[in-house]
């Protein structure tokens, strides 16, 4: 996996890097959670399921995901 390496504006955690990855950052003030799986993404297409998750595709290749709401789906969570 390699190292983890959080990256942090202003007090928050903007990006958090997990070895060549740039996974995750995440927008407070919109409630919005990033996922990357490749920077950059180059997605060509995405798909909005009916729970809010966009997933970012390049061809068949699933290379990103956006969570909406993600504060309450983390309190909801088991």
């Amino acid at each position: 996996m390699g190292r983890i390496v959080p990256e942090y504006r202003d007090g928050h955690l903007r990006e958090l890097i997990v070895g060549s990855y740039r996974v995750v950052y995440w927008v407070s003030g919109a409630d919005v959670l990033y996922v990357s799986f490749e920077r950059p993404q180059g997605a060509t297409d995405s798909e909005l399921d009916e729970d809010g998750v966009l997933m970012r595709y390049r061809g068949n290749q699933l290379v990103g995901v956006t969570i909406l709401n993600a504060r309450k789906r983390i309190a909801d969570a088991p």
